[in-house]
């Protein structure tokens, strides 16, 4: 999977395995939740419409409760930190950690140590 914070509608489609129309729907649903999600979980312009992908999955994990009156209010509130964590995607989260320089006798050792293990 692409770890590209935005995505766009047919991304989201080959993603969850649903077709583009709804997706669109699904789009238009959340564009609603404003309260929620914030002004940025869909930018829209024009034909060009790309869609946060932590509020789109929770979105549609907490779909029905959201689209019932009663039952919206017992939803967990969005965290997209969280989402980002259950699924994997630690790369949105901080910055690269810079390439650590390899001491090669250190590895030559290493890899001595775990031959000799594997012979005896």
């Amino acid at each position: 999977m692409n770890f590209r914070p935005y995505r766009t509608q047919r991304d989201l489609a080959e993603d969850f395995g649903l077709n583009y129309k709804t997706i669109a729907a699904r789009l238009k649903e959340l564009r609603e939740l404003s309260g929620r999600y914030g002004t940025r979980s869909v930018i829209d312009d024009g034909n060009i419409v790309l869609v946060y992908f932590p509020a789109f999955a929770d979105y549609l994990s907490n779909r029905r409760m959201l689209l019932d009156k009663n039952l919206s209010k017992f939803v967990k509130p969005y965290d997209p930190g969280e989402i980002i964590r259950e699924l994997g995607m630690r790369e949105w989260e901080a910055e690269p950690a810079p390439p650590q320089k390899i001491d090669k006798e250190e590895l030559r050792k290493a890899v001595r140590e775990i031959l000799m293990e594997g012979i005896a």
